[in-house]
């Protein structure tokens, strides 16, 4: 990729989160990373500057991966979001438009092959 899609991951579990970077670097994705929720919501609420969110569906106590993502949409209304769930889940809201969920234990490809049907409805 010349220009390479940037992807915002919010994942709370530091060590998934630092490999998860490091495998969608190594595809070739511009990967900017956040471990903090309450800092996630801060930064996918200012005007995104990322392809596609990344988010875990399960943050933590006080705040979802599909409210993180309903704040980003605020300034983004077309912005792909790919959950995922290493637990489980009956998927993301429906009125969610253009989310997909991936289950983290179905690997790294299945995340991207995610990402490629997100990158390609981008390039729509």
């Amino acid at each position: 990729m010349t220009d390479a899609t940037k992807i915002l991951v919010i994942e709370d579990n530091g060590l998934f989160l630092a490999a998860l970077a490091d495998t969608l670097e190594m595809f070739g994705y511009a990967v900017e990373q956040l471990s903090d929720p309450a800092r996630a919501l801060n930064r996918v609420a200012s005007a995104p500057g990322f392809d596609i969110l990344v988010v875990d569906l399960h943050l933590g106590a006080l705040l979802s991966g599909t409210e993180v993502a309903q704040a980003a949409r605020q300034s983004a209304p077309d912005l792909p979001v790919i959950f995922l769930t290493g637990g489980q889940t009956n998927g993301p809201p429906p009125t969610l438009a253009s989310s997909e969920l991936v289950m983290k234990t179905d690997g790294p490809m299945a995340l991207r092959d995610a990402l490629d049907r997100a990158s390609a409805a981008l390039a729509d």
